[in-house]
């Protein structure tokens, strides 16, 4: 993997954590129609994720569980 691969990986999986971020924000806001809106962004990424970016996302939130 080029780091122009490594660097694009990275950048869809802090993407993805920075939009979940987001979406527990509107939550806390009661702002429902926002945090529905970014879950559903979540989901047409999430579709378009390599199962590589989808093993990292999945241990980072393993990792996250288990502290």
């Amino acid at each position: 993997m080029t780091d122009f691969d490594n660097d694009k990986l990275n950048e869809n999986v802090q993407n993805y954590f920075s939009v979940l971020m987001e979406s527990l924000y509107a939550r806390i806001q009661g702002n429902g129609e926002e945090e529905d809106s970014l879950l559903d962004y979540l989901d047409k990424i999430w579709n378009n994720f390599t199962p590589e970016e989808i093993e990292i996302i999945n241990k980072i939130i393993k990792e996250f569980k288990n502290d």
